[in-house]
């Protein structure tokens, strides 16, 4: 083997090792989004952790949205993907 081809096998196992914790890492913060939408709506509808909670998995550019279903009727939930602050319906 000579050295062109050492080096080149290198770099391409070195790109695979970090798109690998990439995905892992990505992967995770979406996990990590979608556990903190769920929370702070549930909270905010005041829901138990019975209550079913739908969300859009990615959300859009800027926003998680979510639809909590409570005794009292459906509420959508819309956090900000950098504030995490959010805002929620009255039921309907």
């Amino acid at each position: 083997m000579n050295r062109f081809t050492l080096v080149g096998s290198l770099a391409w196992l070195s790109l695979l090792l970090v798109t690998g914790s990439t995905k892992a890492s990505s992967s995770d913060a979406w996990d990590e989004f979608r556990e903190t939408l769920v929370q702070k709506c549930r909270a905010a509808a005041n829901a138990g952790d019975d209550s079913l909670v739908q969300f859009e998995p990615f959300g859009s550019a800027s926003y998680g949205v979510a639809i909590i279903y409570t005794p009292r009727g459906r509420q959508v939930c819309v956090m900000d993907k950098q504030s995490t602050e959010l805002e929620i319906t009255e039921p309907f």
